[in-house]
């Protein structure tokens, strides 16, 4: 890992050789996870249990696409201690975004499906990441107390 880090600030060139070949995620925008996830128009998508899926104890993941990119690792972890984990999530639906309905995303009206449907899951946890990033470290206090109100509506 350091030698990546060492490599992208001297602006070293990307490896010819990758696999899948960098070309593949040209326009991709948008990690799939096999259709269970939310896309673009969606308001509801497919649940699909993962880690270890005849566990009565539930761990959901939810979230814009940052709750996607720690789904790989939360599944790991999910496995090992014996728990199934769902992933609950709409890429492009931040945290910014989630009380409207836009023209490209209707975020508010996924997040009523998506907060019914972790009610019914009773799930032993819920883990809650959204993109962050066009917030200030002082915001933090207001938008943490703003999601607090918004997943328990």
């Amino acid at each position: 890992m350091i030698r990546a880090v060492q490599l992208a600030k001297s602006k070293a060139a990307v490896p010819a050789r990758l696999h899948p070949p960098i070309s593949n995620f040209e326009n991709q925008d948008v990690v799939t996870h096999n259709g269970c996830n939310a896309l673009q128009m969606a308001t509801s998508a497919k649940l699909c249990p993962t880690a270890d899926t005849k566990s009565n104890r539930v761990i959901v993941l939810f979230g814009d696409s940052h709750a996607g990119m720690w789904d790989d690792g939360m599944k790991r972890v999910a496995s090992e201690l014996h728990y199934k984990l769902i992933l609950v999530e709409h890429p492009g639906c931040e945290l910014k975004l989630i009380r409207k309905d836009g023209v490209t995303y209707p975020c508010h009206a996924w997040l009523k499906w998506a907060s019914h449907t972790v009610d019914r899951l009773h799930p032993v946890a819920t883990l809650v990441t959204y993109r962050t990033d066009p917030f200030t470290p002082s915001q933090f206090p207001l938008i943490l107390g703003k999601l607090k109100r918004i997943l328990t509506e």
